[in-house]
């Protein structure tokens, strides 16, 4: 389903995702955001986990690793990350917006999920390789964003 939206104003566009100014912890529930989401995030078993697709508006961390040492913050200026299936490579986040045509107007405020301050999770668009979920994987933390 696409929609049109016809304006004179760019800023009167409808913001896709939410949107945030400053950092916050993050525990397991339900942390509200701007714009009606909210970010649900719970452990499950790794037993018949199944990862969803990269640009989804879910997706799964290793609860082991990560554990108490989560957050939730916009993307810092020059910002790097190392992207799932590519360890050891540092790309920009800058970079990963532009490849996922993420307008620009969105990208200051993006939804980082982080460990230990480092992005994890650049919400709906792209896992970070060290806290992704693998065979070693127990636990997984759900994380998901939804319109409420």
């Amino acid at each position: 389903e696409k929609l049109f939206h016809l304006t004179s104003n760019l800023l009167s566009l409808p913001i896709p995702r939410p949107q945030i100014q400053s950092p916050l912890p993050l525990a397991e529930g339900r942390l509200t955001l701007s714009n009606g989401w909210a970010l649900t995030a719970r452990r499950i078993s790794a037993e018949g986990w199944q990862p969803a697709p990269e640009n989804a508006l879910s997706a799964g961390l290793d609860a082991d690793l990560t554990a108490g040492r989560l957050g939730v913050r916009p993307p810092r200026r020059g910002e790097r990350f190392e992207p799932l299936g590519m360890p050891g490579k540092r790309v920009k986040l800058s970079d990963v917006f532009i490849n996922h045509k993420i307008p620009q107007r969105f990208r200051a405020g993006w939804l980082l999920v982080t460990v230990d301050d480092e992005p994890a999770w650049v919400a709906g668009v792209r896992l970070a390789h060290p806290w992704r979920v693998s065979e070693k994987t127990r636990q997984v933390l759900q994380l998901r964003l939804e319109k409420m």
